[in-house]
């Protein structure tokens, strides 16, 4: 597939939009929906024109199993190339090996490999059967099922020199019939239940196969979870979920523990702390998934817990059925590129000048004494980190100027986004300090007031943040998700003083963001018109 002009093809639905009669230019909600969809097709129900099946199947073994290999319950969707329409289904796949085997999820990318298309599925079967006879498969059965029971099916056969089962046997090999590994077993259990998860906290609809994506994204590329580790799962009112990701566990040959709290809501820190070094003892990684409201002596806890014990850990909170399908598919490996190259122009300006239409007029500058430091979804041991991921964030010599929080503020005040957009709030910054907020709503005012007097170093440009994640593009209402749209973040109060030689300490924080935001670093433009620049993510980001 060619090179993906996302401009031209959300110009191009905009087209479509207005021919067809849709109002396009008086209804709000349709200003950004060019650009939605084209993003949509391009970085989810065509992504497979980017991904190579032979790249997939590659990732072999060797191995003297002579069983059939058999992966089912595997949730896609296509995307029909006469009408656009997409299609939900079921995908089993199965076959007899060589000399060679790949691996249960290379099964499942390998279908979202060529579900991901313009294709019927009709023909998905034949594509996916093609392809794993190329792999020397010596026989092979794909099956596609929609939601109405229809079926298609194709059997790779003789014509194409492979060996295909006679029907109502067993295959053959050692003589035995074949015995499905323990592990195999309980992922396919797992598997096959994803589909009948329920989304959390939202009415949308997040299909099993993106929360499948997501998971494997986050227990493989973020995680990195070997064979043989066992990997804790800690829920708080996120147990569909929590059952997503120990399918994943399960399929790259680790060991899922789930981890009880519910006896821990109401205890303290340091009792939740004793409970969970003991319950987490056998694990080399851990993983927190908590919808909203999590108390904070808990997660506080969870990470205590993990830094002491040199957890590989990933705090997911907030968490919600779409970030699966969104941020948590980012590739962490493309996020530290970009991260290195904002660090390299930082370090060679040591200013940035910050813009927005709403009236941000802000210069920050750097200090060599406080490092620049990054994140990328990946933990190390003892060194927790969250999902979603994806800054470079220092501590600031000064700070001067105008911020207009217009999209968000996260922690000791937390407005509805709606009435900050209605009535921003203007910090007017100087030498690092907020000396003065103006705001047209007396409630978000006298919040603020409320804030700075909890402490001392309330006020105090703690950090600042640039987000390198490439995958959040616009604004979907997911908070955490939202809060590393392109642009830079203000961070007032904590200051992560151990990391960044900050010379004070402040235990409450209040994070603000702006939109659309023009971002420089001395003569570099980083994010134009709340986008990162081609010049910083061109050839990285595979969506350009």
């Amino acid at each position: 597939m060619s090179e993906v002009d996302l401009a031209r093809a959300a110009q191009a639905i905009e087209q479509f939009l207005r021919a067809v009669g849709a109002p396009i230019d008086d209804d709000p909600e349709l200003a950004d929906t060019g650009r939605r969809v084209a993003e949509a097709f391009a970085g989810d129900l065509l992504a497979g024109y980017h991904e190579d099946p032979a790249a997939i199947l590659g990732e072999s073994t060797t191995s003297a199993a002579r069983g059939m290999v058999l992966v089912t319950a595997i949730a896609t969707t296509t995307t029909c190339p006469h009408h656009l329409m997409p299609a939900p289904g079921l995908a089993h796949v199965g076959y007899l090996p060589g000399e060679r085997v790949v691996g249960l999820g290379a099964l499942g990318r390998l279908v979202d490999c060529y579900a991901r298309r313009l294709i019927l599925q009709e023909d998905l079967g034949r594509a996916i059967a093609l392809a794993m006879v190329e792999h020397h498969a010596r026989g092979l059965r794909a099956d596609l099922h929609d939601r109405a029971r229809r079926s298609a099916a194709w059997r790779a056969g003789d014509h194409l020199g492979v060996r295909r089962p006679a029907r109502g046997r067993a295959p053959r090999g050692d003589g035995a019939r074949h015995r499905e590994p323990r592990a195999v077993a309980r992922a396919r259990r797992l598997r096959q239940a994803a589909p009948r998860l329920a989304p959390l906290g939202t009415g949308m609809d997040t299909d099993a196969r993106s929360l499948r994506n997501g998971a494997d994204n986050i227990v493989r590329r973020f995680l990195c979870v070997g064979p043989g580790e066992k990997v804790g799962l800690l829920s708080w009112n996120a147990d569909p979920l929590r059952s997503v990701v120990a399918a994943a566990v399960a399929e790259v040959g680790a060991e899922p523990v789930a981890i009880e709290t519910d006896d821990l809501l109401a205890a303290s820190q340091p009792r939740a702390t004793a409970a969970l070094s003991t319950r987490l003892a056998r694990c080399a990684t851990s993983v927190l998934l908590a919808e909203h409201g999590i108390p904070p002596a808990l997660s506080m806890a969870v990470l205590d817990v993990a830094a002491r014990m040199q957890l590989r850990h990933l705090h997911l909170t907030r968490i919600d059925p779409r970030l699966f399908a969104q941020s948590y598919r980012a590739d962490p490996d493309r996020i530290a590129q970009i991260n290195r190259r904002v660090i390299a122009q930082l370090e060679g300006a040591r200013t940035l000048e910050v813009t927005s239409a709403s009236g941000t007029e802000l210069t920050v500058r750097l200090d060599p004494r406080h490092p620049l430091l990054a994140c990328d979804g990946r933990p190390g041991p003892g060194r927790p980190d969250n999902l979603p991921s994806g800054a470079v964030h220092v501590h600031p010599a000064s700070v001067d100027g105008v911020f207009v929080a217009d999209r968000g503020a996260i922690g000791a005040v937390r407005p509805d986004p709606a009435l900050l957009r209605r009535h921003p709030l203007r910090f007017h910054f100087s030498a690092g300090r907020a000396e003065r907020v103006e705001s047209d709503s007396a409630a978000l005012l006298e919040a603020v007031e409320d804030y700075r007097g909890r402490h001392e170093h309330a006020m105090r440009v703690g950090l600042v943040a640039f987000p390198t994640n490439y995958v959040i593009r616009s604004e979907s209402g997911l908070e955490v998700q939202d809060a590393l749209l392109p642009g830079l973040n203000i961070n007032l109060g904590y200051s992560d003083a151990e990391a960044t030689n900050a010379p004070y300490r402040c235990p409450i924080q209040l994070r603000l963001f702006g939109r659309r935001m023009d971002v420089r670093a001395g003569s570099v433009s980083l994010v134009e018109g709340g986008r990162l620049t081609d010049a910083l993510v061109g050839e990285i980001d595979p969506f350009r």
